[in-house]
């Protein structure tokens, strides 16, 4: 069974083609070095590509605040980036050009265009191609260093599926919502009123329809189901965290959460409908056991980005407001 997990190729909505172009990113238009990761190095251009992809692509509007708070995001997406090339290339694993364009000719298809069209629409909203392309490429190293190095580390037995079924039975009668999810994680303290201040414009965004949720999850996300829009299905309520559940439970469909603290960092959940569990509605052993490998796929790999990162020499030259 082939694996999909949060570091395989996103999709660019559809949205891109209403998008005004986006003006370079960093108020001081500073060159050279922005972050040394290593013994790589990530660029103040890079940085204001990257700005310039993800708010074309997600739809958040173009302005000076928006890039201020996106910004912080933005490095920490960059530096894992690095952290990921650099641990393809110590396993020896290459990522070809001819790879890369079948990714860009892939997000093209999803847009309904030629790679040339495509293309085309980038240069015309001021997104330099290469940082689409850089982003392709290093999605796809990890994609391959989770097939030779990770997926051995998956495993589901008869045993789990078996609970995992019980568990459900046992939540026959009770309530479960159908939710999307946008995940902002905090990893350190000094993290915490950045990612509090893009959360926040991001509800904001959403709600006075600026952006579309899914766009936004498949860019700044870092849930599960991000790829898919944010989608997490039908999640029963005692499965959600209690800061979650206290919020979730007296919301009515098809509405917006605010930033929800918990541990690991901010959550912002939309609720598009909630039923009550029936025998009808239990999965399939075989969807269980996906839904499990999907789980453990998504937290290996995460598990070992943020040990590689934090074992890494990073020396961030910018300075966050």
């Amino acid at each position: 069974m082939r694996l999909r997990i949060t570091y395989v190729l996103f999709f660019i909505c559809a949205m891109l083609t209403s998008i005004a172009s986006v003006s370079a990113a960093l108020p001081s238009q500073k060159v050279g070095i922005a972050v040394v990761v290593n013994d790589g190095a990530i660029s103040y251009m890079d940085i204001q590509s990257r700005l310039a992809l993800i708010i074309a692509s997600s739809g958040l509007p173009d302005n000076n605040q928006t890039r201020q708070k996106l910004l912080p995001q933005v490095v920490n997406m960059l530096i894992e980036e690095a952290v990921q090339m650099q641990e393809a290339e110590r396993l020896d694993i290459l990522v070809t050009e001819q790879e890369i364009d079948v990714g860009f000719n892939d997000l093209a298809k999803t847009n309904n265009m030629t790679s040339q069209q495509f293309e085309q629409l980038l240069e015309g909203k001021n997104v330099p191609v290469i940082s689409l392309r850089k982003q392709i490429k290093a999605r796809l190293a990890w994609q391959k260093v989770f097939s030779s190095d990770l997926r051995r580390n998956v495993r589901v037995s008869n045993s789990d599926i078996e609970s995992q079924l019980q568990r459900m039975q046992d939540h026959i009668g009770q309530t479960e919502y159908l939710l999307s999810e946008i995940f902002l994680p905090v990893d350190t303290v000094t993290d915490d009123k950045a990612v509090k201040k893009l959360a926040q414009q991001v509800v904001t965004d959403i709600s006075n329809k600026r952006a579309p949720f899914a766009a936004v999850a498949q860019q700044i996300s870092k849930a599960p189901g991000a790829q898919t829009g944010g989608a997490l299905g039908w999640v029963p309520e005692n499965q959600l965290e209690p800061e979650v559940r206290s919020v979730v439970s007296t919301m009515a469909s098809k509405s917006l959460t605010h930033p929800i603290r918990t541990l690991d960092g901010y959550h912002i959940f939309y609720l598009s409908d909630k039923r009550t569990i029936t025998a009808e509605k239990i999965p399939s052993r075989d969807e269980v056991a996906n839904m499990l490998t999907m789980d453990r796929a998504e937290r290996i790999s995460r598990n070992r980005l943020n040990a590689l990162k934090h074992g890494a020499f990073i020396d961030n030259r910018i300075e966050m407001r």
